[in-house]
């Protein structure tokens, strides 16, 4: 069964970088997607009994969860170590060039960094 349907998730995904954003995202839906939808609905009106609509949704919905948050963990895990690393070169750079101080102060240390002292 050929498949016509084409993606538009990198354009999207592209455009919302552009504008500032991180982007995570769950699994697509096909029409692979709906077809086995289609029957299960079928199905569960035929035979006058819900559960096979209702397996099929509860899939399809553990799947796209599940990818959303691979998708966050992934993403956002990566963006804040970037911001970490960021946040040092800056911090680097301030002193390099002779600012003086590094830009961070503990505020109440716990105890084994204030022994450091």
């Amino acid at each position: 069964m050929g498949c016509s349907w084409q993606s538009n998730k990198g354009n999207m995904e592209n455009q919302i970088r552009a504008g500032g954003w991180i982007v995570a995202y769950g699994r697509e839906l096909t029409e692979q997607d709906a077809l086995e939808g289609a029957v299960a609905i079928g199905v569960s009106i035929f035979s006058a009994n819900s559960s096979p609509a209702l397996e099929w949704l509860d899939e399809l919905v553990n799947e796209s969860l599940a990818k959303l948050e691979t998708s966050i963990l992934n993403t956002f895990t990566s963006a804040v170590r970037q911001e970490a690393i960021n946040f040092a070169l800056k911090v680097l750079q301030n002193l390099l060039q002779g600012g003086g101080h590094a830009g961070v102060q503990f505020l109440n240390p716990p105890t084994s960094i204030s022994r450091l002292r």
